[in-house]
């Protein structure tokens, strides 16, 4: 804390315990005591020197003050920090978000920290997913607006995304993504066998996929084409079924040893 408990133990007429006690500090459920929580008395005080908690941001905490054989005393405290003022939302992968996030650093009273202006807070996402756009924003006048900024993971994962600046406590949230834009084409098989003017043996089957590797299952067209000198035969372009283009009797024709593309 900025400010560090100090407190008295006195009997009931008001009169200071000299006699040496330990006062022990505690925090109700949802927090956690950091620093020294227990001090011995001093003419009848205990002076805390590094005493905090750690918590959610926002979230009011009881703290109690105990020493054994003596009723305790309480106090209610909000911790101040890093404070996700709105999540990010409607997450399409490989996009920005449609709502982007934005952060606030909060002081112990809840109102916001306007000298803030050095902060730089950084967006991270689990396992299996990736940050699309610029992952940092610094502070101004104790506000973070990420702008331009989205995941690119699979179609209805859920992942956590972590924002965090040094020295706090982060903050999270949850999102799972849609199916993004057409990203990519796989090679599902690869031809085999061409035979100079026919089809090929095994013929290629191609999937189009979003950058997070989810299927497009909206109708797409894919033609094939060949480097200089070659010519194709049979049917070139195939319409995708469920984000895959399956060819039937495509080949080339050519000159026999040479190399395609």
């Amino acid at each position: 804390f900025t400010t560090q408990p100090v407190i008295t133990i006195k009997d009931s007429g008001g009169n200071l315990i000299t006699a040496s006690k330990t006062v022990t500090m505690t925090v109700s459920t949802g927090g956690t005591v950091v620093g020294t929580a227990s001090v011995t008395t001093t003419s009848g005080s205990a002076t805390f020197t590094d005493v905090g908690i750690s918590g959610t941001v926002g979230t009011a905490y009881t703290l109690t003050y105990a020493v054994s054989g003596v009723t305790g005393v309480t106090q209610a405290i909000t911790p101040g920090g890093l404070n996700l003022f709105t999540p990010a939302a409607t997450a399409v992968s490989g996009a920005a978000f449609a709502t982007q996030p934005v952060l606030r650093m909060l002081r112990s009273d809840q109102t916001i920290d306007t000298t803030d202006n050095t902060t730089v807070v950084t967006m991270t996402v689990s396992r299996g997913a990736s940050i699309v756009g610029t992952a940092t924003k610094t502070m101004v006048s104790g506000v973070a607006n990420f702008s331009g900024v989205g995941i690119s993971g699979v179609s209805g994962n859920t992942y956590t995304i972590t924002y965090s600046a040094p020295g706090m406590a982060s903050a999270t949230q949850t999102i799972a993504p849609t199916v993004g834009a057409a990203a990519q084409l796989v090679i599902t098989h690869y031809p085999t066998f061409a035979v100079n003017g026919s089809a090929f043996t095994t013929q290629p089957v191609i999937t189009i996929k979003d950058s997070g590797g989810n299927l497009i299952t909206t109708s797409k067209t894919v033609t094939m084409t060949v480097s200089t000198g070659g010519t194709v035969v049979g049917t070139a372009s195939v319409t995708t079924t469920n984000g895959t283009a399956t060819f039937t009797n495509v080949g080339i024709s050519g000159t026999v040893g040479t190399v395609y593309t």
